[in-house]
């Protein structure tokens, strides 16, 4: 057998040397682990050399490369590289097998006593000392039993690469994640119990002294944190040692780029446990202090994530910026600098000293999470790239077999072992080049829906843009789970008489012994009715009452007089002119008492005190239907199907007066108001005829402006719902929602929610209903409360609608994102409104109070989209009037 020659064995002990540390030199065991930081990732590992197995795996390989004739040629060159690789394989395996010894000391030495003892420590706590080391002991068993027969059949073309490979799968590294998450937690747990619980400590000694290497309990348990990094650097050693054309390079190259993104994951998931006390003592509060022009920061809620050095291009220009990342908010800042800056990530040890701390930063953007969104033009490249490593990877295997079956012939064919060896070098550079490639994805492309360019930030390393993708990604869910409606309870409203459906509802002006009740009228067409429900604790019917003969269309309510506005009105104002017709000429006296005012189809105006349904307080009539009611500053609008607008004032002697009201005239019988909402701060009012919107000035009570949303002539205004200077307006038979720019007058965005919809009724529904459903579907309810709209649609099924915010320029490159509604109704969403409530978070907070928003949906029937199975009960009560009640 041929002896390994003296320059081999110097090529050996030089490439190998990496493997040894002082201490091993000195001494046979493994390194003493406490001596070795947690997330060095060039930690040296042990190497134990048996020189008979290596010269019988020596022997076996030459022997192997003697018996094929093609082999012979260069044989003496290649010695060396195969001894060398065989050197590493080995010590891969005795390396391996000291780790999982490693790891059986710490679960039957210390995990399994430390379970049956009742003494030592309690059984949940082991769990969380030793979280994850079982699994992780398992999946290094079946490494080391694959590296056993690798070994036990080994030959020059045996692979090492598909071995590593098949274990970087999805559960080893969720497992070494979990484990490293809680690394820091379980040496905590253990400092606290050594001081706490003497007999724990004394045990943790005895059974150190009894480990062969006299090995503590830390430096063990910190082993699974150093393993990883040294598999990267022995791959690395493989591959310097096997030549290109070799059936295992390709794996190996696959094998370097897995093991070294887990290795980079738990390097990073380390520093940022090792660091998170540091980074959470930065507040909101101190990072304001870095920042210049930054006003917008006192914000409850939030708190600072992390800042990271990058290089933001807009456009053509490309400039070094500071991003810090909030849990609600982005900021990007200039640097003003007094001192070197180094680039690096948040997760650095000294970032946070070293750059904020000697540097000033000016505010240049500050953009909400809610409207950041990453492009997707790069994740379509990334899978392009990734289909395309994977179909070389394939075609390599494929190669590899062939070459495997040819050197099985009978007979000599050099031609054809060129022609394959040819193909497999090819197939690795392509795969070097792809792999290379892939790495260079170092810049991230954002939306911003406020801005019509985006942005790409340009990061040093791709795990750094990796990192701080998942943080905002993470934020992002976080700030989503937030905001998340919480869904309370439905109410089941019984109908008096057959045909009753919701008309419209609203909440009382101001609440009655700390609960807020809600008006919901409902009609058939003959009789109208109020129904008030008193929401609190447990909601509560008080009553149901008749109040007309006719069908209730719109209702607000009316705060108590307030010194806020008082408004009179003059004779010859341009536009006035009298129709009234009151029936009750009489003031409505009590001018500290809010009311509920109604308005029908028959053209009645009734008005109740919201404490006594029983009593109409006041009643007109103009001879018009009157579709919409608006209270604003101590004003009561409401619209005639005559194409005017009525205004009743009040005072604070004689309160509100019916009998000498202003009309305004806005459009024409043919083309009425038929809704109307409050924009921006009560400056005007949006009035919907048809087609058209004509903005009423409250102040001057003349229509400033008219705007042509430009629908066809049979698609009107159906729906129109207002949050700040946001403005959404939905049309008659359609699914598609518009938003406007309330200053501007400006289509921001069209939103058709009839793919959302359809996605919500793909379970617990038949086909059949989902088709017709679909078929006909149309929006029929919205209300816009702060930063989301909700829509009601005739499935039954409700949607939300991130609102962005908006200004006098505000253009939106993409439209916001739609969300579906776990809970909704079986058939049409008659009416959405909104309440604000007072609760107690639980019931032992005495006396503690919260304020919270209420929505509430009115429609047919009651239904829970999550589930998939159709119950015996289906149909039932689908023509049921119920009540769903959320609370922000």
């Amino acid at each position: 057998m041929k002896r390994v020659s003296p320059a081999a064995s110097k090529v050996m002990d030089s490439d190998l040397g990496f493997l040894q540390s002082p201490s091993e030199t000195a001494q046979a065991a493994s390194p003493p682990c406490q001596t070795i930081t947690a997330f060095e990732l060039g930690a040296s590992s042990s190497s134990v050399a048996s020189s008979s197995v290596i010269s019988n795996l020596e022997g076996h390989v030459h022997q192997r490369a003697a018996s094929s004739p093609c082999q012979m040629v260069g044989l003496e060159e290649q010695v060396n590289v195969r001894d060398t690789r065989t050197h590493v394989v080995y010590e891969l395996y005795e390396t391996e097998k000291y780790y999982v010894d490693a790891l059986r000391t710490l679960v039957m030495s210390y995990m399994v006593p430390l379970k049956e003892s009742e003494n030592l420590i309690e059984s949940h706590i082991v769990d969380e000392i030793f979280f994850q080391i079982p699994s992780i002991l398992h999946y290094h068993e079946i490494l080391l039993e694959d590296l056993q027969k690798k070994l036990d059949n080994w030959d020059w073309r045996q692979r090492i690469g598909d071995t590593f490979l098949d274990f970087s799968q999805k559960q080893v590294v969720e497992c070494y994640t979990e484990f490293i998450n809680n690394w820091q937690r379980a040496k905590s747990l253990v400092k606290s119990a050594c001081q706490t619980k003497p007999a724990f400590s004394n045990f943790l000694e005895a059974v150190s002294r009894e480990h062969r290497g006299k090995l503590t309990f830390d430096a063990l348990l910190i082993m699974p944190v150093q393993r990883i990094p040294r598999y990267e650097l022995l791959i690395q050693a493989l591959l310097k040692h096997t030549s290109s054309s070799h059936p295992d390079y390709s794996y190996l190259v696959s094998a370097q780029r897995a093991i070294h993104a887990l290795a980079v994951t738990i390097n990073c998931k380390g520093r940022a446990s090792c660091t998170e006390d540091n980074e959470s003592k930065l507040s909101v509060k101190e990072v304001e202090s870095f920042l210049d022009g930054c006003d917008i920061f006192p914000a409850p809620d939030r708190t600072f994530i992390r800042h990271d050095l990058v290089t933001v291009k807009v456009g053509e220009s490309a400039k070094e910026r500071m991003v810090f990342l909030f849990s609600d908010l982005m900021v990007i800042a200039g640097v003003k600098k007094r001192g070197p800056v180094r680039k690096t990530s948040s997760n650095s040890l000294t970032s946070t000293s070293s750059i904020l701390e000697y540097n000033k930063f000016k505010t240049l953007m500050k953009i909400p999470l809610s409207d950041v969104d990453f492009a997707k033009a790069q994740d379509e490249s990334v899978k392009l790239l990734m289909h395309e490593i994977t179909e070389i990877k394939e075609d390599g295997d494929t190669v590899s077999r062939i070459i495997d079956l040819a050197s099985r012939l009978h007979c000599s064919s050099p031609r054809l072992e060129e022609v394959l060896h040819e193909m497999q070098i090819n197939l690795s550079k392509k795969l070097f080049d792809k792999q290379l490639e892939e790495n260079g994805f170092h810049c991230l492309t954002i939306n911003v829906a406020s801005q019509l360019e985006n942005l790409t930030l340009m990061f040093d390393t791709p795990e750094q843009r990796e990192t701080w993708e998942s943080a905002v990604t993470e934020a992002k869910q976080k700030l989503d789970q937030k905001f998340s409606p919480q869904f309370l309870y439905p109410v089941t409203i019984r109908k008096t008489r057959s045909g009753l459906q919701f008309t419209c509802a609203a909440a009382t002006a101001e609440p009655i012994h700390n609960e807020r009740d809600i008006w919901i009228c409902n009609s058939d067409g003959y009789v109208g009715q109020i129904c008030i429900l008193q929401l609190g604790e447990e909601p509560k019917i008080l009553s149901t009452n008749e109040i007309c003969e006719s069908r209730i269309l719109c209702i607000t309510a009316a705060t108590a007089y307030s010194e806020s506005s008082v408004v009179t009105f003059d004779d010859h104002f341009e536009g006035y002119h009298d129709l009234s017709d009151s029936n009750y000429g009489e003031n409505f006296g009590d001018v500290h008492e809010s009311t509920m005012w109604l308005g029908t189809e028959d053209g009645n105006i009734l008005v109740y005190s919201s404490k006594n349904v029983w009593q109409c307080k006041m009643k007109t009539n103009h001879g018009f239907t009157v579709y919409s009611i608006l209270y604003l500053d101590n004003r009561i609008y409401a619209s005639l199907a005559n194409g005017s607008i009525v205004i009743y004032s009040r005072n604070s002697s004689t309160g509100w007066d019916l009998s000498d009201p202003l009309f305004i005239t806005v459009s024409s019988p043919n083309v009425p108001v038929t809704k109307m909402v409050q924009v921006g701060n009560g400056a005007f009012i949006w009035c919907a005829c048809h087609n058209l919107i004509c903005i009423l000035n409250t102040k001057m009570l003349l229509v400033e402006n008219t705007l042509c949303l430009g629908f066809k002539n049979d698609k009107s205004i159906n729906c129109i719902s207002c949050a700040g200077n946001t403005v959404w307006i939905s049309l008659q038979n359609s699914s598609i929602v518009r938003l406007y720019n309330g200053l501007s007058l400006e289509l921001l965005c069209e939103i058709n929610v009839a793919q959302n919809v359809t996605a919500m009724l793909k379970t617990g529904c038949d086909d059949i209903i989902r088709q017709h459903k679909a078929a006909c579907l149309r929006v029929t309810a919205l209300v816009a409360h702060q930063d989301f709209l909700w829509v009601g649609t005739s499935a039954g099924v409700i949607l939300k609608i991130r609102t962005p915010p908006v200004n006098s320029s505000t253009k939106l490159s993409k439209a916001p994102c739609v969300k579906g509604i776990s809970r909704g109704h079986t058939g049409h969403v008659r009416f959405l409104t909104t309440v604000e409530m007072e609760y107690a978070p639980d019931k032992s907070s005495h006396g503690t109070m919260k304020r919270a928003v209420l929505v509430i949906s009115g429609g047919d029937g009651y239904e829970d989209f999550r589930c998939s199975n159709v119950s015996e009960l289906a149909g039932r009560e689908d023509s049921t009037n119920h009540l769903l009640v959320w609370r922000l």
